[in-house]
């Protein structure tokens, strides 16, 4: 799913309907699930600006600045690493060590 999403913003942004439109399908699910949350007669309107703004966003990502999979996994390790000291700092502290 990733390299295929990966591929279609590609390919959008260099003009291709069809791929951005295979993206805001693939986002439908979402996009519904948003619109029923707001009152009956906003939710067309809700859909509209959803969609406006993941076609801007479509195309208008940096995909030179995409993280490759094992920039991905070292940038995510970090991040679990640096919770988890300062979740076992706070426990120190608690017990009084």
């Amino acid at each position: 799913m990733v390299k295929m999403l990966f591929d279609k913003v590609k390919a959008a942004q260099l003009g291709d309907k069809e791929s951005l439109w295979v993206i805001i399908e693939a986002f439908t699910p979402a996009i519904r699930q948003a619109k029923h949350q707001t009152n009956r007669n906003e939710q067309d309107d809700v859909q509209q600006a959803i969609i406006e703004m993941l076609i801007h966003k479509i195309l208008s990502y940096d995909l030179s600045q995409t993280l490759d999979y094992s920039a991905f996994c070292k940038l995510n390790q970090c991040e679990s690493n640096a919770k988890l000291n300062r979740l076992e700092r706070n426990d120190y502290r608690e017990e009084g060590y």
